[in-house]
């Protein structure tokens, strides 16, 4: 006796199955093919790019542009590129390639760097980046100077805080004391320290198993950070007796 299968209804599913096993691994070809051709772009057709965008802060905040850059109100204009070459893309037989990148570019927290390399053979970079530290941006002080300089001075009218003032029965100290001139004095100075780190990389190869490497980096650091000194604030105060004070 002759039995059909294919009428057979286990086998009819089993079938089915089958086929459409083979029609989902068909259909999964050609996206596999799609990715294996983009990476394949992507090694020997590089993407150059330029962003150009603006930012907008809203109000003045130290620490929320602590280390972004973006500390102060209003309109920043920030920068992105990345940019490649070299013969060897495009697969034209040479070993050379190139790239030149920068990130946020236009505030404080700026960073560019760039390569330049023969496969295998040698290599040179450069990096260079900044970073600021905001502490404050409402301190007030009478003090004349440049951040993170050493010299400061008070206005030529400043005169000298009179610690022994009394008004009515209490005496004044510290800025209690001060003339309405000596008020005016008072401005509102940015806080800050900045770092710079500049590198510098080199790499040759002479053989397979010897190799010469060169690493080179520079910090620069500047900017203030306030401190607390000792002060005479009660000198020939009501006792007579001579107390200290701290001020920053």
């Amino acid at each position: 006796m002759i039995v059909n299968t294919l009428n057979h209804p286990l086998a009819a599913s089993k079938l089915a199955l089958a086929i459409q096993g083979a029609l989902l691994a068909m259909a999964a070809i050609p996206p596999l093919a799609i990715a294996a051709d983009d990476d394949l772009n992507t090694l020997t057709h590089p993407t150059n790019s330029v962003e150009l965008g603006v930012g907008g802060t809203s109000v003045d905040s130290a620490k929320f542009g602590e280390y972004n850059g973006l500390d102060k109100s209003g309109a920043n204009v920030i920068g992105n590129f990345d940019v490649r070459g070299g013969d060897a893309y495009d697969q034209s037989g040479g070993t050379r390639r190139w790239e030149v990148q920068g990130d946020d570019l236009g505030t404080t927290s700026r960073e560019i760097r760039g390569t330049v390399s023969n496969q295998g053979q040698w290599n040179l970079g450069i990096t260079y980046d900044e970073l600021r530290h905001n502490i404050s941006n409402t301190y007030q002080t009478p003090l004349i100077g440049s951040m993170g300089g050493n010299s400061f001075s008070l206005p030529a009218d400043f005169g000298t805080v009179n610690s022994n003032y009394k008004d009515g029965v209490a005496f004044k100290q510290g800025a209690q004391a001060l003339t309405s001139t000596q008020l005016q004095a008072f401005h509102v100075t940015d806080v800050h320290t900045d770092r710079k780190s500049t590198g510098l990389t080199a790499g040759y190869m002479i053989d397979r198993q010897w190799g010469l490497k060169f690493d080179y980096n520079h910090l620069d650091q500047s900017g203030a950070k306030l401190m607390s000194v000792a002060s005479d604030s009660d000198a020939g105060g009501p006792t007579g007796t001579r107390g200290g004070g701290e001020v920053e």
